[in-house]
């Protein structure tokens, strides 16, 4: 967290950077992709949700803890947060989902990705 903080010497905000509370490269590239004419900077942060959250509310207050934590000197941070819900008439009982949550300092935005069942095995 310290270092977040340090990378910001003013408290002017900066219309062109994303924040997003990741290292996992594969959201990184996916946040460059869909914000392509903006600066992205990545941070790690604790989602403050179990490793592996098991229903959608822990998965949207993870990535919404995730975006929120991040907030500063930007435009937009970022959370994404990946993880199982109860699925009934599914062979495994549970299917994945990834929450993606945008802040402006204001308002928070969440998307949600398609869902997919977890084999059992």
């Amino acid at each position: 967290m310290d270092l977040f903080f340090s990378y910001f010497s003013s408290d002017v905000m900066s219309k062109n950077l994303i924040c997003i509370a990741s290292l996992n490269k594969n959201k990184i590239e996916a946040v460059k992709k869909a914000f392509s004419k903006h600066n992205v900077k990545e941070f790690a942060y604790n989602s403050g949700v179990k490793n592996q959250p098991l229903c959608l509310e822990e998965i949207t207050r993870g990535a919404i803890n995730r975006a929120k934590s991040v907030f500063k000197n930007c435009e937009y941070s970022i959370g994404i947060e990946d993880g199982l819900f109860s699925a009934p008439n599914t062979g495994s009982g549970y299917m994945n989902v990834s929450c993606c949550a945008i802040y402006d300092g204001e308002k928070t935005y969440l998307g949600l990705s398609s869902a997919f069942e977890i084999p059992s095995e």
